[in-house]
């Protein structure tokens, strides 16, 4: 499933989420679901164009890593030039 983020941070910001519940990406998730989140991930950018100018996916695990939702989700965000690499 994917979504608009209701507090986006950029222009573009969507959540890909798998309907089974797992609280993180270190949560047993069967390979299965992370290719159809990554298959998500491809069409959510191509869909919103930013698949040609570039774009961040984020998955926060835990939360000193600012985890607010304790189910997998990725964050798509792009629309606007990102700043700085964190890696």
């Amino acid at each position: 499933v994917a979504f608009p983020d209701i507090n986006p941070l950029t222009p573009t910001h969507v959540l890909v989420v798998p309907k089974k519940h797992y609280e993180n990406i270190t949560d047993n998730v069967p390979a299965e679901t992370l290719a159809a989140i990554a298959h998500a991930v491809k069409v959510v950018t191509e869909q919103t164009g930013i698949d040609k100018t570039g774009f961040r996916v984020i998955a926060n695990t835990g939360e000193a890593a600012g985890q607010t939702v304790m189910h997998l989700h990725m964050h798509v965000l792009g629309g606007k030039p990102l700043g700085e690499r964190i890696i």
